[in-house]
């Protein structure tokens, strides 16, 4: 079992695994892990259910692969989320997450992935039986309680989570899923787990696809506005990244920036689909520092208006 490193004041960028065995195939997840772990990344985020396509003849393919390397690289640090329950990506009523499934699957893939495992996380739940849900969370309680870190994930009823065991309600940790935006998700999450973690996701890239994205980077921004100064800096930082590219690959980019800077997110889930987009990816993250001096809010300095990426 692998600590979780989401502990203090600093941010995660986490590789996800959504299309592993669809859009990308063997040898690019393969050599996105080298690069991802080369360059300093912690955290892989994956499922039994992955990719993410409607073809469970392909379920498993993602959570194999990530086995695969880390079975060939016994000294890398990675730590690995693993969303369970759901028996396939449609968001359907079938889920399994009874205790006994639950502590299975926690020691199938701590042994399938080497000891890595960090978190282990509830995955398209939609069943409102109270009972049923309380069971869950007494599972994940004892998991939680062994060390490990626990997760939800497209939840249909959060409350019930969280009626469950209220003492529980802050070591959650809140993924984002790719169908959702970052103010939806809190939206769902704050009211019942208002203490807990919370990793944001980066859209499918089918959903950002056309030629004009109207985004609002300073809406929702949570705990303080969002400063003109670090707007200004973001855009330009963004467009300077851009070189060309369609506007809708922005949309990413700016969901690292909130990741950075809004105090409600503790990270992003990103999931690139080759080793250059990681890359852009990865260099972004870093520059991400330059903006840290214009962060600061003051009345005279805030934006009031929201702003649209043209």
């Amino acid at each position: 079992m692998t600590l979780l490193p989401l502990g203090g004041a600093g941010r995660q960028l986490v590789l996800g695994t959504t299309q592993w065995g669809s859009e990308v195939d063997r040898a690019t997840a393969l050599a996105l892990l080298d690069r991802f772990a080369g360059l300093g990344g912690q955290i892989v985020e994956t499922a039994p259910s992955y990719p993410a396509n409607g073809n469970p003849a392909s379920y498993q393919l993602a959570i194999s692969y990530l086995a695969e390397w880390l079975q060939s690289n016994r000294g890398a640090r990675l730590s690995a989320i693993v969303r369970i329950g759901a028996c396939d990506n449609l968001g359907g009523p079938d889920a399994l997450l009874n205790p006994g499934f639950i502590g299975l699957s926690a020691e199938i893939w701590e042994g399938a992935l080497g000891g890595a495992l960090g978190c282990l996380a509830v995955q398209h739940d939609n069943r409102d039986q109270p009972d049923a849900i309380a069971q869950t969370v007494h599972a994940f309680k004892s998991l939680h309680e062994q060390g490990l870190a626990i997760g939800l994930s497209s939840v249909r009823r959060p409350d019930l989570y969280a009626a469950a065991d209220p003492d529980l309600a802050a070591s959650w940790l809140i993924l984002g899923a790719q169908a959702e935006g970052v103010d939806e998700t809190l939206a769902t999450y704050r009211p019942h787990f208002p203490s807990a973690a919370l990793l944001a996701c980066t859209p499918a890239a089918e959903a950002v696809s056309g030629d004009r994205v109207q985004q609002s980077p300073a809406d929702g921004w949570s705990g303080k506005a969002l400063s003109r100064r670090l707007l200004v800096k973001l855009r330009g930082m963004i467009e300077t990244d851009l070189r060309g590219l369609p506007v809708a690959a922005s949309l990413p980019l700016w969901l690292l920036a909130r990741a950075r800077f809004d105090p409600e997110l503790k990270g992003v889930i990103i999931g690139p689909r080759s080793v250059p987009q990681l890359d852009q990816l990865l260099a972004f993250w870093s520059r991400l520092g330059e903006a840290d001096g214009f962060a600061d809010t003051t009345a005279a300095d805030t934006a009031e208006t929201s702003v649209h990426v043209q």
